[in-house]
């Protein structure tokens, strides 16, 4: 019984912690009210009444609602997205096998980690140039030996 109630307070500290890092200028107790509400679909406006289902989906929710308005998140997204397309635009030039899972596999063996979320900005912008370039050489070794390719079969 001890421990359900340790894990529930620590739930509200995380639940508090988040309504202050939400943005914009709403007061607590108004972002408190909307937030249980819609997720209760208005059955309540307070958190000790909620489900442990509904107050789990709204933490969630409140995670990822932060998460989509921090400048810092969204710019490593755009650096992981431009990785990825640079990736696969190099495996499609060379008609190898492309798919997510093998992008991100050469991501972190470029980056050195294991997991593709820990590549940090940096390492993000020297791997999409080194695979843009990498594409834009290969485009350019392509057209030179396709014009070798040609001048041979004129010949024969």
């Amino acid at each position: 019984m001890k421990t359900e109630q340790v894990v529930r307070t620590r739930t509200y500290r995380k639940y508090y912690a988040l309504l202050q890092q939400m943005p914009g200028n709403v007061p607590v107790q108004e972002l408190k009210e909307t937030w249980v509400s819609d997720f209760t679909d208005g059955r309540t406006t307070s958190a000790q009444e909620m489900k442990d289902m509904e107050f789990v989906l709204m933490i969630g929710a409140m995670e990822q609602h932060i998460n989509d308005n921090n400048p810092k998140q969204v710019k490593l997204d755009q650096h992981r997205k431009r990785v990825i397309a640079a990736i696969g635009a190099w495996l499609r030039s060379r008609n190898k096998k492309e798919n997510i899972i093998i992008i991100k596999a050469i991501a972190c063996r470029a980056a050195r980690v294991d997991d593709f979320n820990e590549i940090p900005v940096g390492k993000l912008r020297a791997i999409y140039e080194e695979w843009k370039n990498k594409n834009a050489v290969s485009v350019e070794t392509d057209a030179v030996i396709g014009g070798i390719e040609n001048e041979l079969a004129i010949m024969n």
